[in-house]
């Protein structure tokens, strides 16, 4: 169990265009993701769409197809990978620096890269350096710096539900940015929950069978003791909390999940990236009162 997490080709345009940050009447700042691991992409637009309202984030999981896109109009802001098929994170730095580019750029490299990365930096490109692994908190700093942002999410903190006791909510992920991301989000709406993070199955296993909770949030793909294998456990047990699938397999398993969860569970099916209000709205429902506040979901969820 983890009590704080501390470190996972085509275009995909996303974004919120709000006025959380004063850019109702400008141009969007826009950020520029190269990476080609497809959970890596997703976990960290997700962090960045999280912590930085009004800002539009272009996904690219080929560094050429990237390239393609600097060359056409030049970001606010780059994030590179360095290892990847085809054109690499070093190569596409080079491209930039022969171009002369002055907008900044942040590139993840592992500690024996380290060396090349600040050669560029001292050539001229404005790059810094992010180690791999690195914490959400490092990222969103980073950024905040580079582009004059509160580092901050947006928005006023909603009301925690009404209820007889703080809600009890257990969490399997194996990717330790979800973790943190989904920590994050949950203990600030649900400041007085009891919140059991977990990056291995069979430990939320042993801990789902010592004590039930108000909620279970799982993910489907993991190296052992996966999302299937424990649904068919759960429906087995025919055990009465609610469980809330989120995944990046979703769209593509909706029919195994719902053999594996058999007519008993109460499951809800998240494809990954979901938007903070989705998931707020999820959590509202499965682990808040039966009355919904009058208000109704609040529309400035962070």
């Amino acid at each position: 169990m983890l009590e704080r997490v501390e470190p996972g080709a085509k275009r995909i345009l996303s974004g919120i265009v709000a006025d959380t940050l004063g850019l109702a009447n400008k141009k969007p700042l826009r950020i520029v993701l190269v990476d080609d691991e497809p959970a890596v992409l997703e976990s960290t637009e997700f962090a960045i769409r999280h912590y930085f309202k009004g800002v539009v984030v272009l996904k690219f999981g080929d560094a050429q197809e990237a390239m393609n896109e600097l060359t056409r109009e030049d970001p606010d802001l780059l994030i590179t990978d360095d290892m990847m098929p085809g054109m690499s994170g070093l190569e596409l730095l080079h491209h930039l620096l022969d171009r002369q580019v002055t907008y900044p750029i942040v590139a993840f490299f592992g500690y024996y890269q380290e060396h090349q990365v600040r050669e560029y930096a001292n050539r001229g490109l404005n790059v810094t350096f992010l180690q791999k692994p690195f914490t959400v908190p490092q990222l969103t700093k980073i950024i905040a710096t580079q582009l004059n942002l509160s580092p901050e999410r947006a928005g006023e903190t909603a009301s925690q539900p009404r209820r007889t006791r703080p809600p009890r909510i257990v969490v399997v992920n194996d990717d330790p940015t979800i973790l943190e991301i989904f920590e994050g989000m949950i203990r600030r709406w649900f400041r007085e929950c009891t919140l059991l993070l977990f990056d291995d199955g069979e430990e939320a296993w042993a801990e789902l069978l010592r004590d039930e909770p108000d909620l279970l949030i799982s993910d489907l793909a993991r190296p052992k003791f996966n999302g299937f294998h424990m649904l068919r456990l759960l429906s087995e047990k025919k055990v009465k909390f609610p469980i809330l699938i989120l995944s990046g397999i979703v769209s593509n398993n909706k029919d195994a999940v719902r053999q594996c969860a058999g007519p008993d569970l109460n499951v809800t099916l998240r494809e990954i990236p979901v938007e903070p209000e989705q998931l707020w709205q999820d959590l509202l429902t499965l682990v808040g009162p039966s009355d919904k506040p009058a208000s109704g979901v609040p529309k400035d969820v962070p």
